[in-house]
């Protein structure tokens, strides 16, 4: 783990000790400390390499693309040295890299998308696709399963899973949940909070009454199994697990189309269950599903020279 950076949210790092065991998870420091102290603690994969010895290291996220910080030269030049005996393998998770910036050249490339085929032609290694296939999981009963949740039935629920930032756009959800307030529909937020006070949600809007901060959940299957509706308007994105696994459920899914994310949007288009915000009218999508009337523009219509104005929603 390259680093700790809080104990608070630790579900996918609990997963990995109870599969692993505790003894068997190096952490190299912990986040915001002293640049001394960073650098010493990063230090400490060299011996452990040494004296495990790997045939493969498997890097998550190329190092040039790191969220925070490199580690210091000393510690890259060991792991990427011409003399390694064990293989690097580098998968990312960013769309937007420039790969002519590329620095550390690893043994192999196991992408998770198909774009990054292109933008790496020039890299002459080995590169693989590894896209989470679309599975046909079957749907349990929704009502029993959204009363497990102890959650309303008659209502329609929607969903959406990831870490709140501005990025992933839950403001774009909380707008919506605004002007739904009087329609029976509840919106459910699954995901780390940490950067919850960067994405412009206002106090008023975290104490909707039909919006559902739930955190960080181990059964995030079972929310799926049982909701009406995924919806992703995250701006920029590369191959969202999430998406796939909500289709994998049967979900209908609204995703965010923008420039940036048509590096996955367009090979769910053949999907009847998949649409697009550029492509619906977000608002009267979910009101169809209620049954509710649709607002139209009013209009002025004229019937043998006289003005007839039809006021109110039609």
């Amino acid at each position: 783990e390259f680093t700790e950076f809080s104990w608070e949210f630790v579900i996918q790092k609990n997963k990995l000790i109870n599969l692993l065991g505790k003894e068997n998870i190096f952490t190299l420091g912990k986040y915001e400390v002293d640049p001394k102290i960073f650098a010493k603690d990063k230090e400490k994969i060299i011996p452990i390499l040494k004296d495990y010895s790997p045939d493969v290291i498997w890097m998550n996220e190329m190092p040039e693309a790191y969220e925070y910080k490199l580690p210091p030269d000393v510690v890259m030049d060991f792991l990427y040295s011409p003399k390694r005996k064990y293989k690097i393998i580098e998968t990312t998770h960013f769309n937007a890299f420039d790969f002519s910036n590329k620095k550390f050249i690893p043994d192999e490339f196991l992408f998770c998308s198909p774009k990054h085929l292109q933008e790496t032609k020039h890299i002459n290694v080995p590169k693989t696709v590894w896209q989470t296939p679309i599975e046909n999981n079957i749907r349990p009963n929704r009502d029993l399963t959204l009363k497990e949740l102890e959650l309303d039935p008659s209502k329609y629920h929607i969903l959406n899973v990831g870490l709140f930032n501005t990025n992933k756009n839950q403001k774009y959800i909380f707008d919506l949940a605004e002007n739904t307030q009087n329609f029976p529909i509840q919106y459910h937020f699954i995901g780390n909070q940490c950067f919850i006070e960067e994405t412009g949600i206002t106090n008023n809007q975290k104490n909707l009454s039909n919006c559902k901060i739930w955190g960080e959940k181990d059964n995030v299957d079972q929310f799926m199994s049982c909701m009406d509706l995924f919806l992703f308007p995250s701006i920029k994105e590369l191959n969202p697990l999430t998406i796939t696994e909500a289709l994998s459920w049967g979900m209908e899914v609204i995703a965010n189309d923008t420039k940036d994310n048509k590096s996955y949007t367009n090979q769910y288009k053949g999907f009847n269950n998949f649409n697009t915000i550029q492509e619906i009218n977000v608002e009267n999508f979910i009101k169809s599903k209620l049954s509710i009337p649709q607002i139209n523009e009013i209009k002025v219509s004229y019937y043998e020279g006289a003005k007839v104005e039809i006021l109110g929603d039609i």
